[in-house]
């Protein structure tokens, strides 16, 4: 084999795809689908105030524009485009300086601010080197990043604290 360690980075990189599940809205679901309640009403949801809901949709769609960037870092990465890899890196390093990104305040969000763009500088200077193997290894650290970051997020003393 060409790189031997693609295989066990290609491996890694599928298995942290399919942990995801994506629903139509590009939200993440947490919750597998309960085949016993489909078709029965749910308890209606506390309503956020138009402000936090307009905020929100901004959010999501401005980390939509994040995973897309990512999405064609790892397509750069798999075709060996070192071009595609540069381009979107700089749309990360872009992104993770941008006002929109700067949603909770703390040191624990700014080191995971941190760590999002240094990534993006590593992916530019591997694209830059022509070196997938290591492209491979900051974009599965960043993949892990950005879960941990989400996840860090989405707690609730964390939520209440988020700029708006």
């Amino acid at each position: 084999m060409k790189h031997p360690l693609a295989s066990i980075a290609a491996a890694a990189v599928v298995s942290l795809a399919a942990a995801f599940a994506w629903n139509s809205s590009g939200e993440s679901s947490t919750q597998p689908a309960n085949p016993n309640t489909r078709g029965k009403s749910q308890p209606a949801k506390k309503k956020a105030p138009a402000a936090d809901q307009a905020g929100d949709k901004a959010i999501r769609a401005f980390m939509r524009q994040k995973l897309a960037a990512m999405r064609q870092v790892l397509r750069g990465i798999v075709t060996e485009d070192y071009a595609l890899i540069q381009t979107n890196a700089a749309r990360m390093r872009k992104m993770g300086t941008a006002a929109q990104w700067n949603i909770v305040q703390g040191p624990i969000y700014g080191d995971y601010s941190a760590s999002f763009r240094r990534s993006a500088e590593l992916l530019s200077q591997a694209a830059k080197n022509k070196n997938a193997d290591a492209a491979m290894l900051v974009y599965m650290q960043a993949t892990l990043n950005c879960i941990e970051c989400h996840r860090y997020v989405r707690e609730p003393n964390v939520k209440r604290n988020r700029i708006q």
